[in-house]
């Protein structure tokens, strides 16, 4: 039986007083999940997927962007790409890898050790935003013709400030992941030692 407050890791609901055989009277999740703290291992399955989503996406998106750059590279001899080809595939890769990013910064549902990702999770979320308003603005001007050096030098300082804001976002939020991977947490501390 559960003596300490213990959140269940799908809904929140607090678990106290229940057996560790049983289930969540809220959402049916085992408290068992629950009683090993914020390891990953036993955090709701779903949100565990998700993130392993998201770092896929994350990996697709910089594939498609290392890709495009070697086919401009390679291809500049033989035949050029136009640009707005490139400007459009960059910005799917850009799209790919905002999906991975805001799924890897989704919010854990049990909430237990959330406090360390609320600001990594704003800070990424932010500059994946301003990226994203930057590259789209950047693929509309290529497409349409093209802006004076000003003009495309200042969308490329937004996306480059956008870029360093994500990086350190994202750094700040695979710290407190790792964080979380390292955690050892006692669950005998929550439950009762049965009776001899």
């Amino acid at each position: 039986m559960l003596i300490a407050d213990v959140p269940c890791r799908h809904c929140g609901y607090n678990l106290r007083g229940l057996r560790q055989d049983s289930r969540c009277p809220e959402c049916g999740v085992p408290v068992s999940l629950a009683i090993h703290g914020d390891l990953l291992s036993y955090a709701d399955p779903g949100w565990v997927a998700g993130l392993a989503r998201g770092t896929t996406y994350i990996l697709w998106g910089v594939l498609i962007t290392l890709l495009v750059a070697v086919l401009n590279v390679g291809l500049e001899h033989l035949a050029a790409i136009p640009a707005a080809v490139t400007a459009g595939v960059a910005l799917f890769a850009g799209l790919v890898g905002f999906y991975g990013a805001w799924l890897l910064t989704a919010r854990d549902p049990s909430g237990i050790g959330e406090d360390p990702y609320v600001t990594a999770r704003k800070i990424v979320r932010t500059g994946l935003l301003v990226g994203l308003v930057g590259e789209t603005a950047l693929v509309a001007i290529v497409a349409v013709g093209g802006v004076g050096v000003c003009g495309l030098g200042m969308i490329m300082l937004v996306i480059g400030v956008a870029s360093l804001v994500l990086l350190f976002g994202l750094r700040k939020a695979l710290q407190a992941q790792a964080e979380l991977a390292r955690h050892h947490w006692a669950p005998e501390s929550v439950a009762a030692t049965p009776a001899q």
